[in-house]
């Protein structure tokens, strides 16, 4: 009974941190975007640009939550240590050094084209700061849930 509650509380977060990145991509990044534009002006052709280029990053973001998604049913089927978990964990790493070569391309881009606001800079270098620190995070959990399926899987031919 624990991993299925442990499960459910696992999916109640993956939820939440959903909707609050749909409230900040879809809310927040547009309106504080529009206010940007007063203080601004000279970046107002640069809008849709941005705002688009901001979407597209969050691809990834909701893409690693379903693989997150996954690994919570194979908790709450108490499969905690299991190879779709280590699959899954490996994709979420994958998916946060996409998205991460993906904010340091659009940093490279807008800095060519002399586009690049201060403020998009530093949130982008905490962006990248926080993909990599996932993707090390994911591949650790991957490779030690891969070698404790090994065990278990050892365990279960031992008699």
């Amino acid at each position: 009974m624990q991993q299925l509650k442990l499960s459910q509380w696992l999916k109640g977060v993956t939820i939440f941190v959903g909707i609050i990145g749909g409230l900040f991509f879809f809310l927040f990044v547009p309106t504080y975007g529009r206010n940007m534009l007063t203080l601004y002006p000279e970046f107002s052709s640069l809008f849709y640009l941005y705002l688009i280029m901001i979407w597209i990053g969050a691809i990834p973001c909701y893409l690693a939550l379903y693989q997150f998604w996954k690994v919570c049913v194979q908790i709450g089927k108490d499969n905690s240590f299991s190879h779709e978990n280590a699959k899954s964990l490996q994709n979420i790493g994958r998916l946060a050094l996409i998205d991460t070569a993906y904010c340091l391309i659009g940093i490279l881009v807008l800095l060519l084209a002399n586009s690049l606001h201060i403020f998009l800079f530093i949130a982008a270098l905490f962006i990248i700061a926080a993909g990599i620190a996932i993707a090390v995070i994911a591949a650790v959990l991957s490779h030690l849930i891969e070698k404790a399926w090994q065990m278990k899987q050892e365990n279960d031919l031992t008699i």
